[in-house]
């Protein structure tokens, strides 16, 4: 009975306050449509400058809270705001009026952010150019600020962050404290987004900081407590971000209903109080608040209920262009499927996740994209999808994760020197209340008892900071052992695969011999033979090596193309050339990693074509970079696979299937970028060749060495 009548008294309180809010609401949708009545007055009687000005002020009303942008906007009516907005671009673009074009601009990019990110990005550069020339740089860092939002949401955070450093510069020389805090934030944000938690908390701080003392935002009690809370709930500390929370709820119940149920919904939230959370958030009914909803679901373990949600907002946020929301949207709807063991479904939006998070950078996602690959995967037996994406998970879950250590523990410090700051205020305090009322002869009880305090508690920090260390050194100990046994295992796999090369290589240069010997040829035989013993033991020799100069790996592949030359009754003729200035003696490479694409344009283009062969062989250096172009005029790789001839199938298993491996470790164990494209040539239609293009990372003498 006593729940049923709080339940009833606390319904009938929100609806007070809802009509409180709406009331206040409609005042001032009044008063502010009165102020745009008055301008439209004007307006007919204005010219050039003067009209456009009007007209853009006209379009901030209908689309702003009131004349302080730091609000960014109001959605009151942007519809007739872009009206406007665009109404006098046409007219200060005909009177090339570059400050109107510029406003213009902003009030356009402002209201783009309803429809498409996009669009507001666009727009701001076109303003910032503007403002450059008319050197107003107080509007240009604003539309910077506005600039690296977009592309902060858009994923391109590194870009995002070089805007916001630019504002940041203006409004320091400005010494405007208010515009700092706020970049100082968005800066942090950025870091959080990406997923480099302990380089977010840097600006955050500073960002607190001076909240904490600008008298600005003390004006402005819920906006002040709210950007607190978000704050310190970005960095993990959810303690703060309740005590924040909760004094914004006090502030927003009086003056802004809607905005008490977020705050309401969020502190729900934070206290996995699930269900008060969904009750608030389906108050609020903006489209975050639905993904929201979504995700409460989720973690309800409502599977079915939620993800109508997140489908519905990811059409609308691609629509948009807001690829962070998308990516927590792909990653909502990929567990969703999972959960529901829908791993077909699951797995089309895991890749689009992965796909997504990987061009953008941002490792939270990039870790749950792996994630979600590496489950559905082994759901499926697919063990060598699974284990690819599970050590992918491992590596950069684990950078993660000392990132967030670093910031918990830069946290934990944090909190604990407030404390202690408090603690000695209120020592302080109390100390002096009783100087005030004791004798001069208790003094120096008084100071021993601080000095006490004071100690035991230096003690203490100097006891945790040494657990502390002391955890962080055993596990980074931990990590740098698996890290190394990890590194040795793949560089045993990559000497296995090397050598593998050897037994394929000299079993194809006897077969050649022993054709020699059949058909009687001894000349022949005896040359082949001279030339084989010596490949054979460079081949031996470099294959114990993980690299080789150029210059020997160009000898070794010259042998081989001689004696394949020699082979096939000089059938064809080949060319090495360098395209650009290369010093051969100071490139190292992998040995043997060419001569398998020439020895397949040999076997399966050259030594099936008709007439006369050539095969070319060009290298060149783009920056650290090693590509080499092998191009021969065969029949072609379509003709060659219409022979199935049972040779040239042993030939592509033993040779390029090795090298595939090889390239596959090489990438993982150097962190190189090494790759190659195999693509066919064409004369009016005619097949005509086969062209291999390979790049690859190189060393020079000192890394091959170290």
């Amino acid at each position: 009975m006593i729940v049923a009548l709080v339940h009833i008294l606390k319904i009938f309180m929100l609806k007070y306050f809802t009509t409180i809010f709406f009331m206040c609401m409609l005042v001032y949708v009044s008063a502010q449509q009165n102020k745009i009545d008055s301008l439209k007055k004007k307006l007919p009687l204005l010219h050039d400058s003067a009209k456009v000005d009007c007209m853009l002020k006209i379009s901030f009303s209908y689309g702003h809270f009131d004349d302080d942008s730091d609000h960014v906007f109001w959605q009151v009516n942007t519809d007739s705001a872009v009206v406007y907005a665009s109404k006098a671009m046409k007219e200060a673009k005909e009177l090339r009026y570059l400050r109107g074009m510029a406003n213009a601009f902003e009030n356009l990019g402002e209201m783009a952010s309803v429809e498409n990110y996009e669009d507001g990005e666009k727009y701001f550069r076109q303003a910032i150019l503007c403002y450059n020339q008319i050197k107003d740089f107080a509007n240009l860092s604003w539309s910077n600020l506005w600039l690296g939002y977009y592309l902060m949401y858009q994923g391109k955070f590194i870009e995002a962050r070089r805007v916001y450093e630019k504002a940041l510069s203006y409004y320091q020389q400005a010494d405007n404290k208010a515009r700092q805090a706020r970049t100082y934030g968005l800066l942090g944000n950025s870091y959080i987004l990406e997923g480099y938690y302990a380089k977010a908390l840097e600006y955050i701080l500073k960002d607190i900081a001076i909240i904490k003392i600008q008298i600005k935002y003390k004006n402005d009690p819920i906006n002040a407590t709210i950007r607190m809370a978000e704050l310190y709930e970005a960095v993990g500390d959810t303690l703060k971000a309740l005590e924040f929370y909760r004094q914004s709820a006090g502030y927003a119940k009086r003056y802004n209903v809607e905005e008490y149920y977020e705050i309401k919904a969020n502190i729900s939230f934070l206290e996995n109080n699930y269900d008060s959370a969904l009750y608030y958030r389906k108050l609020v009914g903006s489209s975050t608040s639905s993904i929201e909803i979504g995700e409460i679901y989720l973690l309800k373990k409502e599977y079915a209920k939620a993800l109508p949600y997140f489908i519905n907002n990811l059409v609308f946020r691609e629509r948009q262009h807001v690829t962070y929301s998308v990516m927590i949207l792909l990653d909502d709807i990929a567990k969703d499927y999972m959960y529901q063991n829908d791993r077909k479904a699951s797995l089309k939006y895991a890749r689009q996740l992965y796909k997504t998070a990987t061009e953008t950078h941002a490792r939270k996602f990039i870790k749950d994209g792996n994630w979600l690959l590496w489950k559905i995967y082994d759901a499926e037996k697919n063990t060598d999808s699974a284990y690819k994406y599970r050590l992918q998970f491992d590596i950069i879950n684990d950078s993660i994760a000392q990132d967030q250590l670093a910031r918990d523990l830069a946290v934990t410090q944090l909190r604990f020197d407030d404390e202690q700051k408090q603690s000695q205020i209120d020592l302080l305090k109390k100390d002096n209340q009783i100087n005030q009322e004791e004798l001069k002869s208790e003094s120096f009880q008084k100071k021993i008892l601080v000095a006490v305090i004071l100690t035991v508690a230096f003690i203490s920090f100097i006891a945790f900071r040494n657990f502390t260390l002391k955890r962080r050194n055993e596990k980074l100990e931990n990590e740098k052992k698996q890290s190394e046994l990890q590194t040795k295992a793949s560089e045993l796999e990559m000497q296995a695969l090397r050598s593998q090369m050897n037994p394929h290589f000299i079993f194809n240069c006897l077969s050649s011999i022993n054709r020699f010997i059949l058909k009687n040829e001894m000349e022949e035989a005896s040359g082949y033979l001279t030339k084989f013993s010596r490949l054979i033991r460079m081949v031996l020799v470099n294959s114990k090596k993980q690299f080789i100069s150029l210059e020997d790996e160009m000898e070794t592949l010259c042998l081989y193309l001689d004696m394949e030359k020699l082979r096939f009754k000089n059938s064809f003729d080949y060319k090495i050339s360098f395209v650009n200035s290369i010093d051969a003696g100071n490139i190292f490479v992998p040995p043997m990693l060419l001569q398998p694409f020439a020895e397949n344009a040999i076997w399966h283009g050259l030594m099936h074509k008709e007439g006369h062969g050539y095969l070319e062989i060009k290298l060149s250096s783009d920056g650290k970079f090693l590509i080499c172009t092998i191009t021969d005029n065969g029949i072609g790789r379509t003709k060659a696979s219409e022979l199935k001839s049972k040779s040239a199938e042993k030939q592509k298993s033993m040779g390029l299937e090795i090298t595939k491996e090889r390239l596959a470790l090489l990438n993982k164990v150097e962190n190189n970028n090494t790759s190659f494209v195999i693509e066919d040539l064409f004369d009016e239609g005619i097949p005509s060749g086969t062209q291999v293009v390979i790049k690859m990372i190189y060393k020079n003498l000192v890394e091959a060495t170290s």
